[in-house]
């Protein structure tokens, strides 16, 4: 019993690790122990955090991506006006 607790917290502090770095990947690793951890301590909480930092880097990279090609669109415009 004492061992299970030790572990949980292992993998609890594994998760709190991966979440301190702003990438998918490893917001996906800490959501997966999160889960298997199934209520211990904080981590059904600790899911719902993870969600929604993942669904903000997603929208992060989309709104990144558009402006990449608005700017590129741009630049295009603005060699046809210039050598035109």
């Amino acid at each position: 019993m004492y061992l299970d607790g030790c572990e949980n917290n292992i993998k609890y502090l594994k998760a709190i690790k991966y979440m301190s770095f702003d990438n998918q990947i490893n917001l996906e690793r800490a959501k997966k122990i999160f889960v298997e951890l199934n209520g211990f301590k904080d981590s059904n909480a600790k899911i719902y955090v993870v969600d929604k930092r993942i669904k903000a880097l997603n929208k992060r990279k989309y709104v990144e991506a558009v402006f990449v090609i608005l700017f590129f669109m741009f630049v295009i415009f603005l060699f046809m006006y210039c050598t035109g």
